[in-house]
């Protein structure tokens, strides 16, 4: 049966976000009374990429020069491409009930950008790819995300293989297999958090956290714990 309308919507960074600090998350997420800002030039340099690899993959169109070393590395993505039916920058949204729905539905419930997804169908498998511009990290929960919507988006796949393209030192490859028998345990990382979040949205408590992000970083001026940014 269906059920209702979520208490929200969801994604890999605004769990994030909570996670990091509810206070902020609150701030930026429910009152927007602080806008957080993502300006800068490594976030500027991570939507060029993304969007020079989404031109290259969809339409051909060549790397500027300062892209130029990942050609060896589209032109690998592209042969993989021509096995299955390949979209770039792809939004997924399920409801509640792991149900396809529109980005902006009104039950949508969680949602997931995938740079690059292949699915092949007649295999019953599907990689996803998401390219990464900064500094290499060990944490698969994205991935687990990501591929945990596919099934719900894709009953005929079986199989996922998701991966992180490291692009910052030279081209490196995180990959995961993920099968649809483990689809409950991909889901189940995530619930207690999204509990944690809904908790807080019915009660109305959002506590301050303190964390390195503090210092400067936060838009949360008013805060307790925030400081000025360090000098260098």
């Amino acid at each position: 049966m269906a059920q209702d309308k979520p208490l929200t919507a969801w994604s890999h960074s605004a769990l994030g976000l909570y996670d990091t600090c509810p206070r902020k998350y609150y701030e930026a997420k429910i009152t927007k009374a602080w806008v957080e800002e993502f300006k800068g030039h490594a976030a500027d340099w991570g939507l060029a990429v993304h969007k020079a690899f989404e031109r290259r993959i969809t339409y051909g169109t060549p790397f500027a020069s300062n892209m130029s070393q990942w050609e060896p590395l589209a032109q690998r993505l592209n042969a993989a491409a021509r096995k299955g039916m390949t979209r770039c920058e792809q939004q997924l949204a399920i409801n509640i009930n792991h149900e396809p729905v529109d980005w902006f539905a009104k039950d949508v419930w969680c949602r997931t950008i995938i740079d690059l997804s292949i699915i092949n169908v007649l295999n019953r498998k599907a990689m996803i790819w998401d390219y990464k511009t900064g500094k290499r990290k060990d944490d698969d929960t994205q991935l687990a995300l990501m591929a945990g919507v596919v099934f719900d988006y894709y009953p005929e796949v079986d199989t996922v293989i998701a991966g992180y393209i490291w692009l910052k030192d030279g081209v490196q490859v995180d990959k995961l297999t993920f099968t649809r028998a483990s689809k409950a345990n991909l889901w189940a990382q995530f619930l207690p958090r999204v509990e944690r979040l809904e908790q807080s949205i019915t009660s109305g408590q959002w506590p301050e956290k303190q964390s390195g992000l503090c210092h400067g970083w936060c838009p949360v001026q008013d805060c307790q714990f925030w400081q000025p940014k360090k000098e260098r």
